[in-house]
């Protein structure tokens, strides 16, 4: 029904309307694994967006609704096995997405891409980037889950490469994060002001 909606308002170029719906018809495509239908809903959404910047005289449409409908397009491409497809995807939505966290979770998606097709030197890159886009270390939780979700990435991607002693490496450094810092202590609750 929502496909339906979304194409009668596609039709009489009621570009907020058509968005909506057919945004919300591939999502529920996806959700049902109707991907080849999500794919046509996700694209078609984007169309709107890209349309409705231009009669507005925007220079871009809205940054947020235009990378995640892009994100949505880029996942569901790499889950038919699509990579490429995907990593342009991917990598368009990066164009218009503007917080840290979002920056680095489409280098992530874009390394689990170049993991299905087995290329973990790639991956390894993309992870790097996502690394250096989550920026400093932070106490939110969304921050930590997405840090983490890059280091079992990472270490799919050594264990392809048989690379044990760096996947060994990563649990590390993670216990290291994950050690409390207490006000004159340093990581590992050791004295932060105790001589050598």
């Amino acid at each position: 029904l929502a496909a339906m909606i979304g194409h009668h308002f596609e039709r009489a170029q009621v570009r907020d309307k058509a968005i909506h719906y057919l945004a919300l018809a591939a999502d529920r495509a996806r959700e049902s694994f109707a991907n080849a239908e999500a794919i046509t809903l996700y694209r078609r959404a984007i169309e709107q967006v890209d349309q409705a910047a231009v009669e507005t005289n925007d220079a871009q449409p809205p940054r947020e609704l235009a990378a995640h409908l892009r994100e949505c397009l880029g996942q569901v491409l790499a889950l038919v096995g699509r990579n490429e497809e995907a990593r342009t995807a991917l990598k368009a939505a990066g164009q218009f997405a503007d917080a840290q966290l979002a920056q680095a979770r489409l280098h992530r998606r874009m390394g689990m891409t170049w993991m299905a097709q087995r290329q973990p030197h790639e991956a390894l890159a993309e992870y790097a980037s996502a690394e250096a886009a989550l920026g400093s270390e932070q106490e939110a939780i969304d921050w930590k889950r997405e840090w983490l979700e890059i280091q079992t990435e990472r270490m799919w991607a050594y264990y392809w490469l048989n690379d044990f002693q760096a996947m060994q490496a990563i649990p590390q450094i993670a216990h290291q994060r994950r050690q409390p810092r207490l006000p004159g202590m340093g990581r590992g609750g050791n004295r932060s002001d105790r001589p050598p």
